[in-house]
């Protein structure tokens, strides 16, 4: 009778370690889905939403920028008016650099947390 318990316990003791490994595969297998998941949606919302209003705003910066330079151009002898497109000069310069930076900080963020394949990048 001793031997049977003996190896009943053995029996029960092995199925348990081998099973031990199980719980933790299925997290693994879970993260992985839920983080291929959350990479399609990060991916589509920047592709979809950030990227075009990012462009948006840097044409808009452009069209500032060159309607600067027309009014510089075009003012001759008016100091007020020369004034005015050199506001709109610098302006749409610095609205360039910010829409230029923030793509580059999108950039910096998704690659430092392991999300620029999401990204397309």
């Amino acid at each position: 009778m001793e031997e049977v318990q003996v190896s009943f316990l053995q029996i029960s003791h092995k199925s348990s370690l081998s099973m031990s490994w199980m719980p933790s595969l299925i997290n693994i297998v879970h993260a992985q889905s839920v983080d291929a998941k959350v990479n399609s949606v990060i991916g589509k919302i920047v592709s979809n939403i950030v990227y075009p209003i990012i462009t948006v705003m840097f044409a808009l910066a452009f069209v500032m920028f060159v309607w600067g330079v027309l009014n510089f151009f075009r003012s001759g002898d008016d100091p007020a008016a020369r004034e005015q497109g050199q506001k709109h000069l610098l302006w749409g310069i610095v609205g360039m650099a910010i829409m230029v930076s923030v793509f580059g900080i999108i950039r910096l963020v998704a690659s430092s947390v392991g999300q620029s394949s999401a990204l397309g990048f």
